[in-house]
């Protein structure tokens, strides 16, 4: 997740300045639809581990940290 988010952050992200205002919304548009293929799987498989994760952890993992790092993945 960490590649995902850079990758947006430093590629798609610094080129939205670089699309007219009047091409802007369209352009936005587009882009929000097809990245959402890109980031929703991997978020998806995040989510459903981190719960698993904090139901059923293992025992070698305390479950303050199954159910901390489930609740920061829900703030964030």
């Amino acid at each position: 997740m960490v590649g995902l988010i850079w990758l947006v952050q430093v590629v798609h992200y610094p080129l939205f300045g670089m699309v007219g205002p009047g091409d802007f919304k369209s352009y936005h548009h587009k882009h929000t639809r097809l990245i959402s293929w890109v980031v929703g799987p991997p978020m998806l498989v995040e989510g459903l581990s981190a719960a698993v994760l904090a139901w059923y952890r293992p025992a070698a993992v305390p479950k303050s940290a199954a159910l901390a790092g489930f609740l920061l993945l829900l703030v964030l």
